[in-house]
């Protein structure tokens, strides 16, 4: 299986990283955290973590992966499956798809562009054709590279307030990985 690995922020690849373990740049093995930080889920919903204590007052720091993960796939427009995973210095994201409708590497559709990002298609089409990253197939369908989406990605983060530096992982097994390494507060 070719495994390919995208990250503009760190010196060398990631290492082998997965939904149960997260080994950092020093080597040091992080096991899966019990539930999901609030920080983690505001990430992943878009929020600014202000906006989201401002309308969210209650005791709750954690939340059920599932919970997350079920509230994820229904709220996508295309046929994926998510499983998250949240460490004490990295969150992912871990996206499955059938291969034979969004094939991963290099390019990604823009649809599932669009779900990664919480954005429309015609948002995604916008700003890739004005970054001149939009790219068509013989099949007329349309992609933008993996690693614009990372940097576009990490920038949307970082301008809710996170420090972050995101890293993707693609096959073409049928699934990407999201690796968001941050300090959890």
């Amino acid at each position: 299986m070719k495994l390919k690995r995208f990250s503009r922020d760190r010196k060398e690849e990631l290492r082998e990283t997965d939904n149960e373990s997260f080994i950092d740049e020093n080597g040091v093995l992080h096991a899966r955290r019990a539930k999901i930080s609030m920080q983690d889920f505001a990430m992943i919903a878009h929020f600014e973590m202000d906006v989201m204590k401002r309308y969210y007052t209650g005791d709750i720091k954690d939340v059920d992966y599932s919970i997350v993960e079920v509230l994820m796939d229904g709220l996508s427009n295309i046929p994926v499956r998510h499983r998250v995973s949240s460490f004490d210095n990295a969150l992912f994201i871990e996206i499955k798809y059938s291969p034979d409708q969004f094939y991963v590497d290099d390019y990604i559709p823009i649809e599932l562009a669009a779900h990664i990002l919480s954005l429309t298609t015609d948002e995604i089409i916008s700003w890739a054709t004005d970054d001149n990253r939009l790219f068509r197939d013989d099949n007329d369908c349309l992609f933008v590279e993996v690693k614009w989406l990372m940097d576009i990605y990490q920038a949307m983060l970082c301008a809710s307030g996170n420090q972050v530096k995101v890293s993707f992982r693609t096959d073409k097994s049928g699934e990407i990985a999201i690796i968001i390494e941050r300090e959890l507060k």
